[in-house]
């Protein structure tokens, strides 16, 4: 008997927990691993940010060598541009310094020729010749050593202008005037026409060498019994020169390089360095001016128009 009651004690004392029990069991299981996950992201955290921080600064990294890569591929772009046009430049100077070579040779063997020449006691018909050929010959060269002059004092900022009040017109007149024996004796004939007296401001003898170097270049490229039109207006307060040729023209592809140094489109078959225009836009602008080329195409003549502020009167 006694033992079957320590049995039922046993039995009882063995019972399941209830419910609520076994609630607040699992509750507190919960937020022991609750906890044990909270602290293990603590722990966790730095290292978090660690790892963040690293693939931000590879991401970076990544971009700036991305941006890197451009950049060298630009530069290497650029690179072989500035070698292309070093070279270019350097095979520019190298023609230049061969053409100003052939071309101040070129008078100095006429002077010399005829000098020699005059030596032998030669007739009168022949004196006369050779005084005509050397005087020419020797304009010739004082003609290119002035153009590699200006162009020198162009390139070093030292070509400058002295102003004063000039009739644009007489200025033009004067020009004209010089270049007749060289149209004379190309059979080209030269005819003007002007308004009345057209005043502005600027040096007369820099003026006058645009006007004939614009001559110069027309009679070049104007075959005997050609025309070469000066017409000078007042328009918009500009005092307007335009010289109109009936030569060879202005081949399309080459118009926007017309007042290059160098770029004339034959200097070797007519003699000259190409200069001339090169040293008329840069006059023309230091008048605070322009100067502008058209052409039809080859055969068709061409024009220069320059335009230079007149003095206003009041």
């Amino acid at each position: 008997m006694a033992g079957r009651k320590r049995a039922g004690s046993k039995a009882q004392s063995r019972k399941k927990p209830s419910r609520e029990e076994s609630l607040r069991s699992g509750e507190a299981g919960l937020a022991a691993g609750e906890e044990s996950l909270r602290v293990r992201e603590e722990a966790a955290a730095p290292a978090r940010r660690e790892l963040e921080a690293l693939m931000g600064a590879i991401r970076e990294a990544n971009e700036q060598l991305v941006v890197a890569n451009l950049e060298s591929q630009l530069l290497a772009e650029q690179m072989t541009q500035l070698h292309k046009e070093a070279t270019a430049a350097i095979q520019a100077r190298d023609d230049f310094f061969a053409l100003i070579s052939h071309e101040l040779r070129t008078p100095l063997t006429s002077i010399t020729g005829w000098a020699a020449l005059l030596e032998r006691n030669p007739d009168s018909a022949t004196i006369a010749e050779a005084a005509r050929s050397i005087a020419i010959s020797a304009a010739l060269q004082a003609q290119l050593v002035n153009d590699l002059l200006d162009v020198s004092r162009i390139m070093t900022g030292k070509f400058a202008i002295t102003r004063t009040q000039i009739d644009f017109r007489a200025v033009a007149f004067d020009a004209m005037s010089a270049m007749n024996p060289q149209a004379a004796a190309k059979s080209v004939s030269l005819r003007m026409t002007a308004q009345d007296s057209i005043v502005v401001s600027g040096d007369a003898g820099r003026l006058r060498q645009v006007v004939g170097n614009l001559l110069s270049n027309a009679v070049k490229f104007t075959p005997a019994g050609g025309l070469i039109d000066i017409c000078l207006t007042l328009k918009d307060s500009y005092a307007v020169l335009e010289l109109r040729d009936s030569g060879e023209g202005i081949p399309l592809h080459f118009l926007p390089h017309v007042f290059d140094r160098n770029a004339q489109a034959d200097a070797r078959r007519f003699g000259g360095l190409g200069l001339g225009l090169a040293i008329v836009k840069h006059i023309v602008e230091l008048h605070g001016g322009s100067v502008a080329a058209a052409s039809e195409g080859e055969g068709k003549g061409a024009t220069f128009t320059v335009c230079i502020p007149a003095v206003q009167h009041e």
